[in-house]
Formats: C-alpha cells, structure tokens, sequence
C-alpha cells in the first residue's frame, strides 16, 4: 500500500545524517551502489511506511516486496496503535498508578501511590514501608525505565522519604521484586523481564511476538534504550531465537558479566506468562494491541511490570522467522495482508 502522507512526513523529518551513514553501511555490505540503496529505500518509505531503522535492522534491503509486505515498519506500527487502541483508555496503562490498580492481581508485590488522598498520606506510608529494606520508586507518566531508582530505606526517615519522592515527582513506591533464581542467573543486577505483544480479537488474545531483556552491571533498570541487552523469542514455543544485542549494535552469544547463554534456551515458565497475559489483556477490551512486560517472582510466579499501548516494532519482530511481523498480526486480526 503506498501511502504519501506518510513518506511526506518521513523525509520531512528524518535524520538525513544517520539515513546517509545507513545508506553507506548497507552499500558496503551489500555491494550495491550508493544510489540503488539510496532508491531503494526511498521506495520502501513509500511502499512500506518503513525507515532507514527499519530498512537496516530488519534487513529489507535483502528481500522481495513480497516479503516487505509483510514486516512491520514503523508506519504500520503507529497505524495499527491508532486503529486498535482506544484514545480514551490509554491512561490505563499510559499512568503506571492507574495501571497497577487495573491489574492489581497479576502485579504480586506491593505498592503505594503518594497522592493527595488518605491512602497516600504520610502515616500511609509509614505503614507500607514496614519490613522493607528497599523500595522502587517510578514516576507515573515516564517509559524506557526513565526516573526509576531504588532506595535504601534505611537512607532516611520515613518523613524525608515522602517528601523526596513528592518533591521529585516519583509518586508510585513499590515493593522492589525478589526475582526468579532463574531469571537471576541470566544477569542478578535488575529485574529481568519479558516483552510479551499480543494482539484481542473478540475474546481470543493472540501472542504475536517476544523478546527477553536482562539488564548491565550498574544499572536499575533491563531496559532496552538504557544498555540492556536483549533477544527474540519464538511466542510459539517460548525458546529464544536470536543472540543477545543491545542499542549500540554489538551482539552477545552470552550475557556479558554472568556467561549466561541466551539463543535455544527457553523462557522459564512461558506458558504460565502467556497464560497470565491472556487473562490480563481481556480486562481491558478497547486497548487491542499492547506489549506486556512480565518478570518471575522468586516463587517462580509471573507478574506484571507494566504495559506498552505503543510495542516497539523491533525487540519482537524476525521477519524471516515469520515471527511478530505485521503478516502475524493482520492474521491475528483475521483480516487480508494488504499488498502492493
């Protein structure tokens, strides 16, 4: 499907600067002159609503437009959020204290918002940090692990924690997770989670794509665009399919620091996640695509972190596995791929 709107903006916004150096690293791998790549491109804007990300990282500039047509570009992906997810219900899970009351029941740790209400007084707080050696403190509106940190609670008197956590804005408190000896063993400096993207048509919800995440020595958070690294999973059988690889482009066979191998092991316990999202995504049947993250409690028990209304459409996607591509998804949706 060529859509002008959306090659108008791309080209009216790109980073000419990063597209260029992409262009250049394709030519020289792929033996084409700068301007074939160059062209080419430029027709997968049109065609495909990808981008240079796209075009490089999921290596488009190797296949047929038969086979384009059925990747999820960038464009696609922002189309599919906008049509499958309700505007109106995207504080439900956009505002981390409204999402934890939602999904109290998969969260299985506890929680404290500092607002103005009683329950999130003063003396309310005194009273949920008793036997807490450490809490996590979030903002509500922030993605990619942005403003979270973790306190000693030990550091400071309940009083002087309330009030840094109000003056900083880091309103939502939560009982820091004792993770999985499993997932610990893959990397024991952060909660390591899954990135599970599904898909609720009618009743049925669809798992279209995953990827794990385990987080770097010195950091809090797994995330992704904060030096984690991460792999695709097959949702099909929960085995990780790719090497590790983190933003800078640099690949892993083994997570750095523990040794931990990573492609043909299996998630622990993917079917209970997969279970547990299936569950969780029925309570909320106006948000229809939505990316999860789960984690293993150290009863081996999955939970939910927090949700994505906008999944990234790189950390689930393999297109030549066939696996979290936009051809996935029109299936889920039982609905015809479009083609050029």
């Amino acid at each position: 499907m060529i859509n002008p709107k959306f090659a108008y903006r791309k080209i009216k916004s790109v980073n000419y600067k990063e597209m260029f150096a992409t262009i250049k690293r394709v030519s020289k791998k792929t033996g084409k002159s700068v301007v074939s790549v160059t062209a080419d491109l430029l027709g997968c804007i049109v065609r495909h609503e990808g981008g240079y990300v796209d075009y490089e990282d999921l290596e488009m500039y190797d296949m047929t437009e038969a086979e384009r047509a059925k990747v999820l570009t960038i464009g696609k992906n922002l189309r599919l959020c906008r049509r499958l997810n309700s505007n109106e219900d995207l504080h439900e899970i956009e505002d981390k204290a409204s999402f934890n009351k939602i999904f109290g029941d998969f969260l299985r740790r506890d929680w404290f918002y500092a607002d103005d209400s009683e329950e999130g007084s003063l003396e309310a707080f005194k009273k949920f940090l008793e036997g807490k050696d450490r809490v996590m403190v979030k903002p509500t509106d922030q993605t990619c692990g942005l403003g979270i940190d973790i306190y000693q609670t030990a550091d400071y008197t309940p009083e002087e924690l309330y009030e840094k956590i109000k003056r900083d804005g880091t309103l939502l408190v939560e009982e820091v997770i004792v993770q999985s000896d499993k997932m610990s063993a893959l990397a024991p400096y952060t909660v390591n989670t899954v990135r599970i993207v599904s898909i609720l048509n009618g009743e049925k919800v669809t798992v279209i794509g995953a990827g794990i995440r385990v987080g770097r020595e010195g950091n809090v958070v797994d995330n992704y665009h904060h030096g984690g690294i991460t792999a695709c999973v097959d949702p099909r059988s929960g085995k990780i399919v790719t090497d590790g690889y983190d933003r800078g482009g640099n690949t892993y066979i083994t997570v750095p620091g523990t040794g931990a191998p990573l492609k043909g092991e299996k998630v622990p316990f993917w079917e209970d996640m997969v279970a547990m999202i299936e569950k969780a995504h029925r309570l909320i049947p106006t948000l229809r695509y939505v990316g999860w993250d789960v984690a293993l409690d150290h009863d081996n028990q999955p939970l939910l972190i927090e949700a994505n209304d906008l999944p990234g459409n790189d950390v689930s996607q393999i297109p030549k596995l066939g696996i979290g591509t936009y051809a996935v998804i029109k299936e889920a949706l039982g609905e015809p791929l479009e083609t050029n």
